[in-house]
């Protein structure tokens, strides 16, 4: 699956809104329902909290978000460069949310290890 979008921002609350308006345009631009460009946009959004929350402290910080199409399935990827994925992750509302709005989840250190990568994928369609 090649990278379709990548946005580079900084995760502040006050962003949150534009970029979670944005991914769901692009899922709307891939064919998405506007149920599923909904639950695209409160992925992103639950995503982005737990950035702003867990990786920086409740402080701003860089954070990148990819949005990937195959076709059929849509990957976003929200890649921090905080204080990476704790050993045990205690699943809290977002989550949990996240589980239930998509196919799939996926948190874990980032490669480099500098930080955490979130992906989330949803059928479309």
């Amino acid at each position: 699956m090649a990278s379709l979008v990548t946005l580079h921002a900084t995760a502040d609350p006050t962003v949150f809104p534009m970029l979670r308006k944005m991914a769901a345009a692009a899922a709307r631009s891939f064919g998405a329902s506007m149920l599923e460009a909904a639950d695209v946009e409160l992925s992103v959004g639950e995503g982005l909290a737990n950035v702003y929350l867990h990786a920086y402290g409740r402080r701003a910080g860089p954070v990148a978000i990819t949005i990937d199409f195959d076709g059929v399935v849509l990957s976003l990827t929200i890649r921090d460069e905080g204080q990476g994925k704790p050993e045990i992750v205690q699943p809290g509302r977002g989550l949990t949310l996240l589980q239930e709005l998509t196919d799939g989840v996926d948190l874990r250190t980032a490669p480099d290890g500098r930080g955490a990568v979130l992906q989330v994928i949803r059928k479309l369609g």
